[in-house]
């Protein structure tokens, strides 16, 4: 689950609640990485509150 201010999310590591953890998307031509403060945990599943953005477009390479 995605919303605006946080997800849900399964993954593979060892974080508590309060830790931070980076999450990247890779639409095609940039890249989204968001980070996160852990605020809930069940076994792998994690919720994420997001509290920063930062967006990355790849330039198109160039033509001759």
């Amino acid at each position: 689950m995605l919303s605006r201010t946080g997800m849900e999310l399964y993954a593979g590591v060892n974080l508590q609640p309060g830790e931070l953890m980076e999450v990247e998307f890779r639409p095609p031509g940039r890249t989204i990485r968001v980070a996160g403060i852990v605020c809930s945990r069940s076994g792998f599943c994690f919720g994420l509150e997001f509290c920063a953005l930062r967006i990355e477009v790849k330039k198109a390479p160039a033509r001759c």
